[in-house]
């Protein structure tokens, strides 16, 4: 991946970055509204060896693989009935399939259901393959005898989650599950060019796979420096990629068997949609401006903490657990605790709570609608009193200008730049592979220490690389089993999860230790830079504990949880 090449040659630092959070409020990204629907159905998307040979020899599909089919097909149902049941809402929609199956069959029925679609994957014919993209890049698209051809709904697999230039992608559905942050950024990115940029002004991402808590992430780069998926979070080694069994049966059965199959009342569980709405303007811990996204269900707290702005402003330090824990007792999309301390630390400086910049209000002065207005209303040869206008405007909306744009002067000017001609950004984006790979049972038997203990026992031994401030976190055990992460450090709650699948009597003592130990020191240092790998490295037996966890351990880990 380029980023990591990128941060290799740079030690780990990024030398300038603007966040998602500053690109959205001031409009070069489009707003993200997400909708969450759960289909309540659990998929099964592979078929195993054994049942293989069993169709390939019967030249049909087995009951035990229809039945597979079904629960795939009555997920695809609920996706067709979202899309139809808001069409004119969602406009321009990409859907990200779970594989090559998937992405035929999903085609198959949009298209029964009269919806211009089509499909593309890596595989292809290059030729096909641009065609394809070209007919859902122009929505006027024609054919060569004058006919409306051009695609409402493109699907595919991972080909569209990099650099495509595709501006007015209005719905992005997510509807295959991934554990990497950054896959998943660049398939949202796909519908986030902002009207400034030929995009839209908003974008749906409409989740089926319940990824989007991880959006507040994104909102600072600092998750470049942070781990993907594969093992201990930022291990850039890469396993094999697990082939896909049901992508060898035929597709043309697979399609004839859920064409076969109907379904009653469809119920699935419909979340409100969580969006931004607008900003605080505050200074980072090193001094540095930055602008804290609030969403809608945040408000609340958010009103509640400006009542008690005297009581920050007398408070002798900022606790951004404390504060959360206090303002924000709701479900949704949460502040982090540095950014309530960066809110509540400005509120003590200047002894009064930071002025909420609301989207709407960015919008009454958005430079290119007051460039369109003045093309249609005003003779461009007037700039005298297109400029009155502007420092009018201005003075009536100082202070999100200013945040925005840093003066009158740089406003005005992207004002006429409007005027003058168009301006866009070419979203860049990288490829990512995805690590999978076979996973056969640990013992049943649990480990048969608490926790605490081996906390305890890493706090001692290894106090001097921790250090005398070092806060002892909490600790337990996730309550299902999973593939990716052997453990977690958890922020905002100061606690280390271990993924449960470890809890077996198969696993030595001294891994888990050395798990807990290289969790203990994500409170130290939130990345995998040289610095946390020097540290790591002291743990006794390092070499021979991290072999084990990256060679040994996945010939047995527990499948995830259903």
């Amino acid at each position: 991946m380029g980023t990591v090449s990128l941060l290799k040659l740079f030690e780990q630092k990024i030398i300038y970055a603007i966040p998602l959070s500053k690109l959205i409020a001031d409009g070069t990204l489009a707003t993200p509204i997400n909708l969450k629907r759960e289909t309540n159905v659990e998929i099964e998307t592979y078929i195993d060896k054994d049942e293989l040979k069993k169709v390939l020899a019967k030249g049909d599909l087995t009951e035990q693989a229809v039945n597979k089919i079904a629960k795939i097909n009555e997920r695809n149902e609920v996706i067709i009935k979202e899309y139809l049941d808001n069409k004119e809402k969602y406009g321009k929609t990409i859907i990200f399939a779970l594989n090559i199956t998937h992405c035929d069959v999903l085609a198959d029925m949009f298209v029964k259901k009269g919806v211009k679609c089509d499909r593309i994957y890596s595989g292809m014919d290059d030729s096909v393959k641009d065609a394809i993209i070209e007919r859902f890049r122009h929505n006027n698209h024609k054919d060569k005898d004058g006919n409306d051809d051009h695609i409402d709904v493109l699907i595919n697999v991972n080909i569209l989650s990099e650099g495509s230039d595709i501006p007015d992608i209005h719905t992005v559905f997510l509807t295959r599950p991934t554990n990497s942050d950054v896959l998943l950024m660049q398939m949202i990115g796909r519908g986030m060019r902002g009207e400034q940029c030929g995009g839209t002004k908003e974008v749906y991402i409409v989740d089926f796979c319940d990824k989007w808590a991880s959006f507040t992430r994104w909102l600072n780069p600092s998750f470049l420096l942070e781990g993907e998926e594969g093992g201990i979070p930022g291990d850039t080694k890469k396993e094999p990629k697990k082939k896909n069994k049901l992508e060898e049966i035929p597709v043309s059965s697979i399609i004839d068997a859920m064409r076969a199959i109907s379904y009653g009342d469809l119920g699935f569980k419909v979340h409100a949609a969580v969006l931004p709405v607008g900003w605080y303007n505050v200074y980072d811990k090193n001094d540095m401006p930055e602008k804290v996204l609030v969403f809608a269900n945040q408000q609340e707290g958010y009103a509640a903490m400006k009542a008690d702005t005297q009581a920050l402003v007398a408070a002798e330090e900022q606790n951004g657990k404390l504060l959360l824990q206090k303002y924000f007792d709701g479900f949704g999309v949460m502040p982090t605790p540095q950014e309530l301390e960066d809110i509540a630390e400005l509120t003590a400086t200047e002894k009064a709570f930071p002025e909420f910049q609301s989207f709407d209000e960015r919008d009454d002065i958005d430079p290119s609608k007051l460039a369109m207005k003045y093309r249609e209303e005003t003779s461009l040869a007037n700039i005298f009193k297109i400029q009155q206008d502007i420092h009018a405007i201005y003075n009536a909306h100082k202070t999100i200008i200013d945040s925005l744009y840093g003066n009158v002067e740089s406003y005005q000017r992207r004002i006429f730049d409007f005027l003058l001609y168009p301006t866009g950004v070419t979203p860049m984006g990288s490829s990512i592979e995805e690590a999978e790979t076979e996973f056969a049972l640990l013992s049943a038997d649990p480990f048969a220490e608490p926790l605490e203990i081996l906390l305890d026992e890493v706090l001692a031994e290894q106090k001097d690389n921790l250090g005398d401030d070092f806060k002892r976190p909490t600790i337990g055990w996730t309550k299902k089993a999973y593939k990716t992460y052997f453990a977690q450090y958890i922020y905002l709650g100061d606690n280390i999860k271990m993924n449960c699948g470890l809890n077996s009597a198969s696993v030595p003592r001294e891994v888990l230790k050395y798990l807990i130990y290289h969790e203990c020191l994500h409170q130290l240092i939130h990345s995998h830079g040289p610095k946390f790998r020097e540290l790591e490295r002291r743990f006794p037996n390092f070499n021979e504990l991290d072999n084990y966890l990256d060679y040994q351990f996945p010939t047995f880990v527990k499948e995830e949880s259903r």
